[in-house]
């Protein structure tokens, strides 16, 4: 595709991502419907809404090709993909996936049990008992991995790869944050009970309406943080590995912990989580906080850098 002329600014990487993001919720709607009623219509096993999401998401991702082109970060190097930019880690990838994975599951894992001993989160009995522990656990794994390879290719791997053509290292870890924490709250609270064509594309618009609302803002600014924190790493170790495991190791400790605990919206000290997960919030902010300070002292060379001028 020689013909696509590439971005030769911030702006016009931020334009082609906007594209690329209204594109994919105009196509996913639009194809929502058929999709629903090839599944069986009312009889189907996935309620609608649930149609247009996982419609939404293979549209996303058959287009990552697509956005790749756009923004011209076909070099493995911007899209992290290297194995390391230092020597000593250099051909060793599963090193910077263990190390990122293992810090992950302690971060979080600390962070659960501070709202368990404040009593915001409280262990679920039945759950527990229900003998479904090693199945979940198993989720939660293949979730997490999932979840961090697709995040990661798209957030830090092609978003933050092009930024980092045109903007300094703070500039681009700061936009490709703002966009993950942002696209996260792509969500619609409505039900439709009836859909006709038109029904998934109304869905698309509801969930735009809540991307900024000011009742996500902790839960926004958590995972705002989160991003910065993964955007630091990737620039740190100069691959998506670390990341990658970081993000997997996340979404275990939350998938799992959904699964055996009960949000406990009683406790005086229920503000400290959001309404996303009921797990990050004001306090995951805090321990995001200060992992993004840590490792923006270890970059701190780099941080007023433009690292991929020549590419």
């Amino acid at each position: 595709m020689a013909f696509v002329v590439p971005p030769k600014s911030t702006a016009q990487v931020l334009r082609r991502i906007a594209l690329f993001y209204f594109g994919v919720l105009f196509v996913g709607g639009l194809l929502a419907f058929p999709l629903w009623n090839a599944l069986g219509g009312e009889s189907a096993a996935w309620p609608f809404g649930k149609v247009v999401n996982r419609i939404t998401l293979f549209t996303a991702v058959i287009g990552l090709v697509i956005l790749i082109l756009q923004l011209n970060v076909r070099d493995r190097g911007l899209l992290g993909l290297r194995a390391s930019a230092y020597a000593d880690w250099r051909g060793y990838p599963w090193r910077h996936f263990l190390l990122g994975l293992l810090t992950g599951i302690a971060m979080l894992a600390l962070l659960v049990w501070a709202l368990m001993v404040l009593e915001i989160r409280l262990p679920d009995g039945h759950a527990i008992a229900s003998g479904n522990l090693e199945q979940w656990l198993l989720r939660a794994i293949v979730t997490g991995i999932v979840v961090g390879i697709w995040e990661e290719i798209l957030f830090r791997g092609v978003v933050l790869g092009a930024f980092l053509r045109h903007a300094r290292v703070w500039q681009a870890v700061v936009l490709s944050a703002l966009i993950y924490a942002a696209l996260h709250f792509t969500r619609s609270r409505l039900e439709i009970v009836e859909p006709v064509w038109w029904s998934g594309l109304l869905l698309q618009w509801d969930a735009l309406s809540h991307v900024l609302a000011w009742s996500n803002l902790d839960s926004f600014l958590a995972l705002f943080s989160a991003g910065v924190v993964l955007a630091f790493l990737r620039v740190w170790t100069g691959s998506l590995w670390a990341p990658i495991g970081m993000h997997a190791g996340w979404v275990m400790v939350i998938y799992f912990t959904r699964k055996v605990t009960d949000d406990n919206p009683q406790t005086e000290w229920a503000w400290l989580t959001g309404n996303f997960d009921q797990i990050i919030g004001w306090l995951g902010l805090l321990g995001m906080s200060l992992m993004a300070l840590k490792l923006a002292w270890l970059i701190r060379t780099q941080l007023n850098q433009r690292l991929f001028d020549r590419l």
